[in-house]
């Protein structure tokens, strides 16, 4: 589950796709240290993040902590934007 909040908007268990980033190494659905994923949210109704506006995204998995992503968008926002 990701959960996804602003200063206007928090929205819980917000759609999100995940792309595994090369070779399987070991089981599905479960992280191997030399994988990698990248995880594409979708930003909920009512969420208008612009230049310099800051985000939190907490991906909450079935086993395990709890991680908080705090993000600060850039001066300039495209339709797309990768932030690390």
């Amino acid at each position: 589950m990701i959960n996804y909040s602003d200063q206007d908007v928090s929205v819980q268990d917000i759609d999100w796709t995940k792309t595994l980033l090369g070779t399987e190494r070991g089981g599905t659905d479960m992280l191997e240290p030399d994988e990698a994923m990248l995880i594409t949210v979708d930003l909920p109704a009512g969420a208008d993040v612009g230049a310099y506006d800051t985000f939190t995204l907490q991906i909450i998995p079935t086993k395990g902590a709890a991680i908080t992503l705090k993000r600060t968008m850039p001066g300039s926002v495209l339709a797309m934007n990768d932030l690390h």
